[in-house]
């Protein structure tokens, strides 16, 4: 797991060199550069579900089961950088609840998760004619996250806790994919999966095999679509102004 971790890590760091060298490579004019960084950003607001496979599970086999007694609600926010048709770098902040039980014990957990991913559209490479419309991604990244966690256990009638938190943020990574409809120039609608793999066992206060937990996060969302990001200068606004109400004297 530690290799799958560490290939991640660099594929990460290396595309946020490599890909806006990629894409601005292309551009002949120094303008189109500088501006380049400022254009096709997407703003996602989220939220869905967040499930827990591990030592106190007792349904991943069922995933309605899973829903209704190991699952939590969860939401969060999400800023993409798209370099062309086919790839971006998302910056995630996601909080969630998760629940697990079996036989005599259960526990709930608070999480808090910031990652970075990168996003590769499968359908504008299957499809290089699509208008944009619709899409299909798959996504892979890595980063951090903060749980505070408390266990129950009833024993011939005696109820024990124990509580566990985060002192420092643990590594996760995860992959998965999306799916997207943008039914406006600047709006659409998002669905995506992913599984989430910790670096830790103690999310569910127990530690058993040193197996690390994971969970799940599904999710609804709604985008919202920014051709250029950046504020145009107030003396460039000015300009603008001005010439057009030159022209309009011109006209008439």
């Amino acid at each position: 797991m530690k290799t799958i971790a560490e290939l991640l890590t660099k594929l990460v760091l290396t595309s946020l060199f490599i890909l806006p060298s990629a894409y601005l490579h292309s551009q002949n004019s120094v303008i189109k550069i500088q501006n380049a960084y400022w254009q096709l950003w997407e703003f996602n607001i989220h939220s869905g579900f967040t499930s827990f496979y591990g030592d106190i599970s007792s349904f991943d086999d069922n995933y309605y089961q899973k829903m209704v007694h190991e699952s939590g609600p969860a939401a969060g926010v999400k800023l993409t950088k798209h370099f062309g048709r086919l790839f971006g770098i998302s910056g995630q902040m996601l909080y969630g609840k998760l629940q697990g039980v079996k036989n005599s014990t259960s526990f709930d957990s608070k999480l808090l998760e910031y990652n970075l991913h990168l996003k590769f559209n499968v359908f504008n490479l299957i499809k290089p004619d699509n208008k944009g419309k619709i899409g299909i991604n798959i996504q892979a990244g890595l980063g951090q996250f903060l749980f505070n966690s408390v266990k129950t256990t009833y024993l011939e009638g005696e109820v024990e806790e124990i509580s566990h938190g985060s002192r420092v943020p643990e590594f996760v990574y995860f992959a998965g994919c999306g799916l997207f409809y943008r039914y406006k120039s600047n709006f659409g609608i998002t669905l995506d999966f992913g599984i989430r793999q910790c670096e830790n066992d103690w999310l569910d206060v127990t530690f058993l095999n040193g197996n690390f937990d994971y969970y799940t996060y599904a999710s609804v969302g709604f985008s919202y679509y920014m051709q250029n990001f950046k504020i145009t200068p107030l003396k460039n606004k000015a300009r603008i102004a001005y010439n057009d109400r030159k022209l309009r004297g011109l006209r008439n």
